[in-house]
């Protein structure tokens, strides 16, 4: 018929499709597309605002789709809470400046006394619990 046959499902929607041992090498896509687009913003050049909106509006959007099928670990939840937290709190020359407030407290409603910001973790819970 002229069908050919896939040897290899790498990749469906520049996700593995395949799971090996390792889920942190799995899931560091995720990780490494957060990392690649708060990199490129130039944090001494936004405003607390500015960077309110980014962090919501682009990098808590970037794993969704991801945490809307697979559990990701708390290691990497946190991993990725660590990278929001840093650039939310600035860097001036290469070394990291006080984080006044932990990520916690950061994500709290801002009725709370908190910034609105999603726990990653917490986000990843309410996705997966949407499916039953």
């Amino acid at each position: 018929m002229g069908v050919q046959s896939v040897a290899n499902h790498s990749r469906y929607r520049g996700f593995l499709v395949i799971f090996g041992r390792s889920k942190k090498e799995v899931f560091s896509l995720v990780v490494e597309r957060v990392w690649k687009k708060i990199k490129g913003w130039k944090e001494q050049f936004l405003s607390r605002t500015g960077k309110e909106v980014l962090i919501k509006a682009v990098a808590l959007a970037i794993p969704t789709y991801v945490m809307s099928c697979y559990k990701m670990s708390e290691a990497l939840c946190k991993e990725i809470e660590a990278m929001l937290a840093k650039f939310w709190w600035g860097s001036k020359n290469g070394e990291r400046k006080v984080h006044w407030m932990s990520w916690e407290k950061l994500s709290r409603s801002k009725g709370s006394g908190g910034m609105g910001f999603r726990g990653i973790s917490e986000f990843n819970k309410s996705l997966l619990g949407k499916q039953y």
